[in-house]
């Protein structure tokens, strides 16, 4: 594709070609064929209905065959008006809205060009956690489905443990200020006015802590004590009794409530990581009909609770990590595709770079399961975000998508560790996500990331430079990230201080480049992800010294400041429900200063 001077699309179109010289246009388009919600959702101010006079904008439907489903044809001549044809609505909506990035950078003299485009994948969605301390309100979730219409993402989960409120259930998300289902619904005649299905996400087997900890649920948990995994690492009790009725009752229960507010046509029942299966109750039925026949048979089961609301069931498919946790060999035993109906949408996860989506999808493939692959952001657990990661986990997805005719690419958000990641860090995530699902694997453009999320192409450029500071040290000694988690004088304490204070340099120099070209609100939650960041690194610096008490007793101090920036920016963009459980994390280093 000839690269346009000055302007960038994101995502980037399939094919774009330049036919030579500019036009002029008004400042208000007058558009024919297409209604006046989808020129109001698209182009705003800029366009109106032609109402049967002279039209800038010519919309065509069902004329192009050449096109998929969301494909269009754009081209603007020397010649009035432009024409912008589609099979469909959505194919309208997506080349209204290159048509409008264009115009946002191009003033009133626009090139003229063809653009033939069509996505890679047909499902493009965004997987928020909501459930790990941070519940946005509501006020950012529409903020978040606009963008995410102008970045042509046609699908949105947010994911579910407790933080939904359920009647019946109030003692579990009481402090959690949960979405309520008046709030869902307003969601999902949101999405769907942008062009983009609400999918209804509720964690049905594994992740249930926050359930079994609450009095009247406990007796639902596969084991009633925190046990073990991979020989070192303690989880909580975590799962429901496999195929147990009164846990599927509860189960069943839920989906009643939550699936009849989202009109996707998927429902996704989770069941990821189970940790608890077969160590406990079901022990007996594991151990005579085998792991991943129990952990199917419920699959199964409350796919049926999805079905009867007529949704299909997504899961999260990782019977092999599952397997490896309780101690059984995966390869001997029957594949999770032989014991699923084939209705099942299985959704293969993984998040980094080296994540072989291919191998792990393609059984389900064989067998006519439609399949979807499901990166990440990989913002969470990350001061900086890892964008070397980030960008070769979703590469590759797009990559093993393609190989393996994957329907959807599924990027997911999560907030493990308090959800501490700022914003800015979590949106540029999504709009690399929307130029791999969109236009498959063929690389990034920082600049289009900064501009159509932020307004400033710097920042793109900042943010990209700011996530991979402590790429080296994340290859080899687990990051900053994971060494600000270490008790101050544990003994783990990987590299040694030079390499750690070269981290903090590169911080410094990048703290005198922050563009300013942004709003107040983003600036301030990037300086503060810096700033973090900075006291992270110095931390590491004197964990490798000798510290004096006053060298301790300064970095609790500055820590104790960051904490009260931290709450300040959390509550601009989200609800007060999880805050204080997210703010532990620093409260117990401060304490081990």
């Amino acid at each position: 594709m000839p690269d346009m001077p000055n302007l960038h699309l994101l995502p980037r179109p399939k094919t774009l070609t330049l036919t030579g010289g500019d036009r002029p246009l008004p400042e208000v388009l007058s558009i024919s064929g297409a209604d006046a919600a989808l020129i109001a959702a698209t182009l705003g101010d800029r366009g109106r209905s032609a109402e049967g006079g002279s039209a800038t904008v010519h919309c065509v439907v069902a004329t192009d065959a050449s096109t998929d489903d969301d494909g269009y044809v754009l081209e603007i001549g020397a010649a009035s008006p432009i024409r912008l044809s589609a099979r469909t609505r959505s194919g309208l909506r997506w080349g209204l809205t290159t048509l409008n990035q264009i115009l946002s950078q191009c003033g009133n003299r626009i090139p003229l060009l063809r653009i033939d485009d069509a996505p890679a994948f047909a499902v493009r969605g965004v997987m928020l956690d909501i459930s790990r301390d941070r519940v946005p309100t509501m006020a950012s979730l529409r903020d978040l489905v606009a963008t995410l219409s102008r970045w042509k993402i046609n699908h949105l989960q947010l994911y579910i443990e407790h933080t939904f409120a359920y009647r019946g259930h109030e003692d579990v998300w009481r402090a959690s200020s949960p979405i309520t289902a008046d709030e869902m619904r307003e969601l999902d005649r949101l999405c769907t006015d942008h062009g983009i299905e609400l999918t209804a996400n509720q964690n049905c087997l594994g992740h249930v802590e926050r359930w079994l900890k609450v009095p009247g649920y406990g007796h639902l948990g596969e084991r009633t004590a925190g046990h073990l995994i991979f020989g070192s690492w303690y989880v909580d009790p975590n799962t429901l009794v496999a195929n147990d009725p009164e846990g599927l009752s509860l189960v069943r229960g839920l989906l009643d409530q939550l699936l009849p507010c989202c009109s996707g046509r998927y429902a996704h029942i989770g069941c990821d990581e189970p940790w608890d299966l077969g160590t406990g109750r079901s022990k007996a039925a594991v151990d005579t009909d085998g792991f991943h026949a129990v952990y199917a048979r419920h699959v199964t089961t409350v796919a049926s609770f999805a079905r009867a609301h007529g949704k299909r069931a997504l899961y999260w498919s990782d019977p092999e990590h599952l397997a490896g946790a309780a101690g059984i060999d995966a390869s001997k035993a029957p594949h999770l595709s032989s014991l699923l109906p084939t209705d099942v949408v299985p959704v293969v996860w993984g998040y980094d770079p080296d994540t072989d989506f291919a191998a792990r999808g393609r059984r389900f493939r064989e067998r006519g399961f439609e399949t979807w692959l499901a990166p990440s952001t990989n913002c969470w657990v990350s001061f900086t975000g890892r964008v070397h990661e980030r960008r070769g986990n979703l590469a590759r997805a797009a990559r093993d998508g393609a190989a393996i005719g994957a329907t959807g690419i599924l990027n997911t958000i999560w907030g493990d560790n308090g959800h501490r990641q700022q914003w800015p860090l979590t949106l540029a995530g999504i709009a690399d996500g929307a130029q791999a699902q969109w236009s498959g694997d063929v690389g990034f453009d920082d600049d289009a990331m900064g501009l159509h999320a932020f307004g400033s192409p710097a920042l793109g450029r900042w943010l990209i430079a700011f996530g991979d500071v402590d790429l080296e040290l994340r290859r080899h000694h687990g990051g900053l990230f994971q060494d600000s988690k270490q008790a101050f004088f544990h003994p783990w304490k990987p590299g040694d201080a030079a390499l750690w204070q070269a981290v903090d340099d590169r911080f410094a120099q990048l703290e005198t480049t922050l563009p300013h070209d942004v709003t107040p609100q983003v600036r301030d939650e990037c300086a503060h992800a810096l700033a973090i960041a900075r006291y992270a690194a110095q931390r590491a610096v004197l964990r490798r010294g000798a510290p004096t008490v006053d060298e301790r007793r300064a970095l609790a101090s500055r820590l104790a400041e960051l904490l009260a920036d931290h709450r300040r920016l959390w509550l601009l963009r989200s609800r007060p429900g999880g805050l204080e459980q997210s703010c532990d994390w620093y409260r117990q280093l401060i304490q081990h200063h």
